[in-house]
């Protein structure tokens, strides 16, 4: 039987639970690959995870069924954007478990994180990519039908009008 995963979600405005804060530092490890991450202690992760939420990053992530986060995405708005006359943002650390890829739960981050940029009135979002696998599931049909554009060898462009 397949497991079950929850609708992307937002998180934020509360403190992250010891859980969450495990699950999340497992995910940056797994974009990290071979790299070994600083040793931090769960309250250093904390504070550093509750900063970046503090900050006006929107964090997306979706559950399995026992509640521990899977995958997820960061959004982060240009602070100075409206200076230059556009809102726009970055996407930041997208990540699945090895073990919960191909799923269809980085779509989930993903079109949860533009929801919430056209909500908030993007004019576009850009992030960047350097694994060959994400490549392919950016410059997928999926992504491009939600309009999704390929900027230049490792950029890419979301702007309003997809869905």
């Amino acid at each position: 039987m397949a497991e079950a995963y929850s609708e992307a979600e937002l998180i934020g405005g509360q403190r992250l639970t010891d859980k969450d804060v495990q699950a999340i530092a497992a995910l940056m490890q797994h974009l990290a690959g071979n790299k070994s991450l600083p040793a931090k202690s769960l309250e250093q992760l904390r504070w550093h995870y509750e900063m970046v939420l503090a900050q006006g990053a929107y964090w997306v992530v979706v559950r399995d069924s026992g509640g521990t986060i899977v995958s997820m995405a960061i959004m982060t708005p240009h602070l100075l954007a409206e200076y230059v006359g556009k809102r726009f943002a970055t996407v930041n650390d997208v990540s699945t478990l090895r073990a919960h890829e191909g799923r269809g739960l980085g779509k989930r981050v993903m079109r949860k994180l533009f929801q919430v940029a056209r909500e908030k009135k993007f004019d576009h979002v850009d992030w960047t990519s350097s694994k060959t696998g994400a490549q392919a599931f950016y410059e997928g049909s999926t992504m491009q039908g939600w309009g999704v554009q390929r900027r230049h060898t490792r950029t890419y462009r979301w702007t309003p009008g997809g869905t």
